[in-house]
């Protein structure tokens, strides 16, 4: 074998040795949230999404795509800059401007490809200048923060607001430096202390970039975010989010001031270099976007039914991690092998898909099961997943043993 071949096969292996290898449980679904499994013919119910809302399954969204298709055909096979830039993408731009309360907008093709290449473009243009980081940001964010020419990284603990000041204390206050975090945690379910730390950012001089994925949709006006339901989205200077978890299509954007977003625009080569959205899909956004705006209903069931399940979870002394206080319920496990048995357990007995979450999406040691309900699920689904769950924990050993 081929020693590039030889050294990748080796990674692999380890991988498997670790337990970190990642095997894909295929699903389709036929329902939502129920889905089938083509290995099996297995109807399941899923418990593990980011579908938060429901809208990437409903009736609206099937139905708009195929005229969506008939009128815009299928891509745009070129960037914004060839001819991949239509009516319909500035339309979008300025609808989520306007909703985060910002002067513009800028579309990517993927939320990842937001963050990575909104940071690491502005690495690159001011320079000299700080990222301090929530240690539990996503990869997206660590990934355009990797050492860029005169750029310094700084990590404060998660939600800590003394190291982060602490942090801030050791900067000049004329050095250019971006405070970057979270609204909600898709790992923990926690939320930032935002308030908090924009007032740290005006105090020591720094920008604000806010990381909305998990948030837009499900809080604030019309979906807005929970900047914005805490009525402090005015006063964040760069927000980021998605398309791809509660308005259930494809998608990230970013909003700001008008210079920073004509700069990314102008200078950004995950953007310049990549093929836009099609058109068939950002009208498909559109109309999601406009519907929650107006549409309430999905976000008052989901809440009741967050509720309800946290309650539920609290009740039969499942361990839920506290730090959770949003819409996303982990469950602790906290040993790998145990949580691929405990998922495996509830798959096969009870027919509930659910996702084991291991390292490097979480610390080693901190395990778990990555819950998170929808407005579709039912009473009964609820009832099921919990008594599922209290048997799988009461079978299964702390060694991940049977």
């Amino acid at each position: 074998m081929n020693i590039i071949y030889q050294k990748l096969q080796g990674e692999i292996n380890q991988l498997k040795l670790n337990g970190n290898y990642r095997d894909f449980t295929q699903i389709d679904v036929v329902d939502f949230p129920q889905a089938k499994l083509p290995t099996s013919d297995k109807v399941v119910t899923i418990w593990s999404t980011t579908d938060y809302l429901g809208l990437g399954h409903n009736s609206m969204t099937k139905t708009s795509i195929s005229k969506a298709v008939e009128q815009y055909g299928t891509g745009t096979v070129g960037s914004r800059n060839i001819g991949g830039s239509s009516s319909l993408h500035i339309k979008l731009e300025e609808t989520m401007a306007e909703i985060h309360n910002k002067e513009a907008a800028l579309l990517f093709s993927t939320g990842y490809g937001a963050n990575d290449g909104t940071l690491s473009c502005l690495a690159q243009l001011i320079g000299d200048c700080v990222f301090i980081s929530d240690e539990k940001n996503h990869a997206s964010i660590i990934n355009g923060l990797r050492q860029r020419a005169g750029c310094i990284k700084k990590i404060f603990k998660h939600n800590d607001l003394c190291h982060l000041e602490q942090i801030l204390q050791t900067i000049d206050y004329e050095t250019p430096k971006l405070i970057i975090f979270e609204s909600v945690y898709s790992m923990d379910g926690s939320v930032a202390k935002i308030e908090e730390i924009i007032k740290l950012a005006k105090q020591y001089n720094a920008l604000t970039y806010l990381d909305e994925v998990h948030a837009v949709g499900v809080y604030g006006a019309g979906g807005a975010g929970y900047a914005n339901e805490l009525g402090l989205d005015g006063q964040i200077d760069i927000i980021q989010g998605t398309f791809a978890k509660s308005y259930g299509v494809v998608g990230g954007y970013i909003t700001g001031s008008r210079v920073l977003i004509d700069a990314v625009r102008s200078f950004c080569s995950n953007f310049i270099f990549t093929t836009s959205m099609p058109p068939m899909l950002v009208s498909i956004i559109l109309a999601n976007v406009n519907y929650l705006k107006s549409s309430n209903k999905e976000r008052i069931l989901l809440q009741q039914n967050v509720n309800n399940l946290r309650q539920n979870l609290l009740k039969h002394k499942l361990p839920l991690m506290l730090e959770s206080a949003s819409h996303i319920l982990p469950i602790f496990v906290g040993e790998i092998n145990r949580s691929k048995q405990i998922a495996a357990y509830l798959l096969n007995n009870y027919n509930i898909y659910v996702q084991a979450i291991n390292y490097p999406s979480v610390e080693k040691g901190t395990e778990r099961l990555r819950i998170s309900i929808t407005p579709l699920h039912s009473q009964d689904d609820i009832n099921h997943l919990i008594y599922g769950l209290v048997d799988a924990f009461a079978k299964i050993g702390l060694n991940g043993s049977n």
